[in-house]
């Protein structure tokens, strides 16, 4: 496109730059922004990774306070929790594992992905699996899948608390809580943040 490319900016950053665009924080055309000093949280599971940074915006500059992550967890480690227990569920009623064939596994992913959306929409839902002509449907709830993935969700908060600590502040110091990433449309990330910050996070803007 011809552009000077003087610096990519990471994706904490570009996630708190949309939401103050979005929310009359920031301005592209006043030189003075309404916002005079604030503290966003961005929460970011995305499908394979979670980041967790802490920026202090105030006037133009964004600050980053504190951030950490985890690269070994993501919204495919909670697919990954369903696709197991579906299989169990099959090989313990029916002896045969979905798992072992490469094209059944592959449906069994899709599934398993389908039925963790639904269970951000709905308490419960159904799935259909096939395999050595066989055709099971087993059924599925929320808390279910909130039990199943109850380990996922606590490495998030911990790795949430400690950033918060790393940049010295408590969480009456935080003025926002910003969900980033597919995977925060699952309702125990929502819940898990309002019980640690005691306000609704913010989901102003697209996750994704």
């Amino acid at each position: 496109a011809g552009l000077d490319v003087l610096d990519i900016i990471n994706e904490p950053t570009a996630a708190a730059l949309a939401f103050g665009y979005q929310q009359g924080m920031l301005s592209l055309t006043s030189p003075q922004p309404s916002n005079a000093g604030r503290r966003i949280l961005v929460y970011d599971l995305g499908g394979g990774t979670f980041d967790v940074t802490i920026l202090e915006i105030e006037g133009h500059e964004f600050r980053a306070l504190a951030t950490d992550g985890d690269v070994r967890l993501g919204g495919k480690d909670f697919d990954e929790r369903l696709v197991n227990f579906l299989a169990q569920v099959f090989l313990d009623r029916h002896g045969a594992d979905p798992r072992s064939d490469p094209q059944d596994a592959a449906q069994l992913w899709q599934d398993a992905m389908e039925a963790k959306h639904a269970l951000s929409e709905r308490r419960r839902t159904s799935v259909v699996l096939h395999h050595a002509g066989i055709r099971m449907r087993v059924e599925l709830t929320r808390e279910q899948f909130q039990e199943l993935t109850r380990d996922l969700t606590e490495r998030t908060e911990a790795t949430t608390s400690l950033v918060l600590k790393e940049a010295g502040l408590s969480w009456s110091e935080i003025d926002r809580v910003l969900l980033v990433g597919g995977a925060t449309r699952m309702p125990a990330v929502s819940e898990m943040l309002l019980r640690l910050s005691g306000r609704q996070p913010d989901c102003s803007v697209s996750p994704d």
